[in-house]
Formats: structure tokens, sequence, C-alpha cells
């Protein structure tokens, strides 16, 4: 992979690979999302946000892996074309605090959604399709599965990444 062997030359290669895996996330939660979003009801009001803030969260992972490579590529001009350094001193600020930004924000909407997942748990109806709480088997359990790995993504990226 040419993208892991520049970020292994550049910065931790650990960071490069919770980046790509957040990207995947993102990617699969928003289509999962959408594709279940499309097939609920009028009355099903807080499935509809649920998935909502599911899309939301990977739409949202997926500019984080972007501003992720945009940071990467942005240390690597300073680094190889040498840039006068208020220029590169701007550029850096601003795109570091783009992504604390997009992290923080990631991290708030990862949490409400597992924490909206959590709520709806005995809730949510399987069989009966004209409930307001009806969804998939497949639909809720990726839902959950998504804003979990969420959860343990925070602490590894906080221990991992230093």
């Amino acid at each position: 992979m040419i993208w892991a062997s520049s970020l292994s030359e550049q910065l931790n290669p650990q960071q490069g690979y919770a980046s790509l895996f957040g990207a995947f996330c993102g990617l699969f939660a928003t289509i999962a999302g959408g594709i279940f979003l499309h097939n609920i009801k009028e009355n099903q009001v807080e499935i509809r946000e649920l998935l909502a803030i599911l899309v939301a969260y990977g739409i949202i992972e997926i500019i984080l892996a972007f501003t992720f490579v945009l940071s990467l590529c942005q240390t690597k001009m300073a680094l190889t074309k040498g840039f006068n350094k208020g220029f590169q001193i701007i550029c850096g600020l601003s795109t570091v605090f783009l992504y604390l930004m997009i992290v923080v924000l990631a991290a708030i909407v990862g949490v409400v959604g597992f924490y909206k997942s959590v709520y709806l748990y005995g809730r949510v109806d399987y069989v009966n399709e004209d409930s307001m709480y009806f969804i998939s088997k497949f639909g809720y359990r990726s839902t959950v599965a998504v804003f979990t790995v969420h959860i343990f993504a925070i602490v590894l990226k906080c221990c991992y990444c230093r």
C-alpha cells in the first residue's frame, strides 16, 4: 500500500491504520444507514433519528479520514518543498484545528448514537412492521455494532496513537 508506506515515513503508521479503519466504518455506516433509512415509515420517528445519526456519523468519519490525509499531505509538502515558515505554520495550525474540531464532532455524534441505540434496546420490535419501533435485526445490530466499535476506537486512538 503506497498510502501506508508514506505514512510510515512521515507519521506513526498506527494513526494511519486507525484513520483508514475509521473511514471504512464511516463508509459502512453511511451505506447501511442510507439503505435502512429508505425503508422507514413516517410513524417511526425514533428509528429514523437513530439511522440519521448513523448516516451523519458515517459522513463525519469519512471527512475525518480525508482531513487526516490532508494533514499528512500538508506535512509531507512542508518537509519536501520547504515552504516559508509563516505559510507552514498557518497551514499546519489550520489543518490541526480543523482535524480536532472534526474529531470532537465525531466523538459527540458517536456517543449520542451509542446512547440512542442502547436507549432503544428494549423497545425495538423485529416482528410487527406497523410498530413505531420496527427495524430489521440486521439494521439494529449494525447500528449497535458501529457505535460500539466507535467507543472502543476512541479509547484505542487515545491510548494507541500518542
